[in-house]
């Protein structure tokens, strides 16, 4: 009596599933990739999409702040700065209250450049993880399906490299409009539009250097 053949038969075209329990055997001409690196890759994307949320929950936050704001200069422009300081009394005590500026202002904002800044590094981690320059082009999906590499907008290229522009004008905003009048008079609550048309004139190359800057924000945009 002739013993039955158990040699396992690979049907072309086909991979044979690896037994639960083992490690599959390498493909051939590839290099296996660890587990440990596998998982510590998976654990930096996971990173990554968690930052972008963060990122994201941030500017909503901001732009409280920044819409209430624009709101009151864009009134200038229809009534003069007797409608622009009206408007100004009715929306600074939102993001002047001492509970809530820290939050939509100084919060918000460091919030948003530091997950900003850890991305970037992020991304610059994977960039120089890739061994050859066909792998430098792939797309690399982290696990909320948000590209790593390339840039993270293509219709906005530059919208990072702005952003880190505007860091030093809304610095230099706050210390001319909030710091120095703390410094001076103890408060900074009775200013209105005037004095920033009395800093205008007083540092005219600095007023010249904050607008073209807007200028050219947004030509970029």
């Amino acid at each position: 009596m002739s013993v039955p053949d158990h040699t396992p038969v690979t049907v072309p075209g086909t991979t044979p599933a690896p037994v639960p329990g083992t490690t599959p055997a390498p493909v051939p001409g590839t290099t296996p990739t660890p587990v440990s690196d596998t998982t510590s890759t998976s654990h930096v994307y996971r990173a990554y999409g968690t930052l972008t949320t963060i990122q994201s929950a941030s500017a909503l936050v901001f732009s409280t702040f920044l819409l209430t704001h624009a709101l009151q200069i864009s009134a200038a422009n229809l009534g003069g700065l007797d409608l622009a300081n009206r408007y100004l009394l009715l929306g600074r005590p939102l993001y002047q209250d001492r509970l809530l500026e820290p939050v939509l202002t100084f919060g918000a904002l460091t919030v948003h450049l530091l997950s900003g800044a850890v991305k970037a590094g992020i991304k610059e981690f994977v960039f120089k993880r890739k061994k050859t320059s066909s792998e430098k082009n792939t797309v690399v999906e982290t696990l909320i399906s948000v590209p790593i590499l390339p840039p993270t907008t293509t219709f906005l290229p530059y919208h990072s490299f702005s952003g880190f522009l505007l860091v030093p004008i809304v610095v230099t905003h706050f210390v001319v409009v909030r710091l120095l009048p703390r410094r001076h008079f103890g408060d900074s609550a009775f200013l209105d539009f005037s004095y920033i048309s009395l800093a205008l004139q007083r540092w005219p190359l600095t007023a010249d250097a904050v607008r073209s800057a807007a200028r050219i924000e947004k030509e970029e945009k």
